[in-house]
């Protein structure tokens, strides 16, 4: 999974269409990287 994250600003005293960029992250998430256990009781969530 890949993710961009833009974070835009206007400023309070200017141009009011003017967009300034406060803030970029990139996220990668690589699941075959990481090992995740998940458990439950069959018992409560069958009855739901």
């Amino acid at each position: 999974m890949e993710m961009d994250r833009w974070i835009w600003a206007k400023p309070e005293n200017g141009d009011h269409d003017e967009e300034i960029l406060f803030e970029y992250s990139r996220i990668i998430a690589n699941a075959s990287l990481h090992e995740f256990a998940y458990t439950y009781e069959i018992a409560k969530d069958a009855s739901k």
